[in-house]
């Protein structure tokens, strides 16, 4: 059995998912607005969206500034109202199938335990990449998305480079500082607990 493979440290993990919930969040800010301006917005079903917002205690938002799960909601009741691009475009099961894909995502970036498999990483950056296409972003969020990925393939690459250094040259990885703080805080305790045995 192979390892699971987890290149980005929790402290990377966490800057990896902050950039792309934001990024994920921003595009459908924009996205949800221009389907208003062009008069696809339900009032009745963001009317739905907004009072099941409230009733949950949560703070007023601006424009669509909703949670993730809760803005991918609002775009899963306009599937025939709101205009889609892309080869998925016209066909709201695929829509409605990507739309479910996301939200299991969104559901595991909020839980953050910051040691997230690289495979998990890699197919979350595969399905914003499709959802982007889905809502036809502006360049300028698509070249958002690409320095995500390419934070986290540097990390990869980086890793797999040390991995293959460590592997030829017999030596151990060494530990992170948290995992050695760790390790010297154990080392001590049983030395004081030596000490008062003796």
């Amino acid at each position: 059995m192979f390892p699971v493979a987890i290149s980005l440290d929790p402290r990377e993990q966490s800057l990896f998912y902050c950039e792309l919930e934001f990024y994920l969040s921003c595009a459908i800010h924009g996205y949800i607005t221009v389907q208003l301006n062009h008069g696809r917005l339900d009032p009745d079903k963001l009317k739905r969206i907004a009072d099941a917002w409230v009733q949950k205690g949560r703070p007023k938002v601006i424009g669509f500034r909703y949670d993730l799960e809760t803005q991918l909601e609002l775009i899963g009741l306009h599937i025939n109202d709101f205009r889609f691009y892309g080869k998925r475009q016209g066909n709201p099961v695929e829509i409605s199938g990507l739309l479910h894909t996301m939200r299991v995502n969104a559901r595991a970036m909020r839980i953050r335990t910051f040691c997230q498999p690289d495979s998990v990483i890699a197919k979350q950056l595969v399905d914003a990449q499709y959802f982007f296409g889905l809502l036809g972003v502006p360049g300028i969020q698509l070249v958002a998305l690409q320095q995500v990925a390419q934070f986290f393939k540097v990390i990869v690459e980086r890793e797999s480079h040390k991995t293959s250094r460590f592997e030829k040259t017999g030596a151990q990885p060494g530990l992170d500082l948290v995992s050695y703080q760790w390790e010297r805080a154990a080392c001590e305790a049983d030395e004081k607990k030596g000490h008062k045995q003796g």
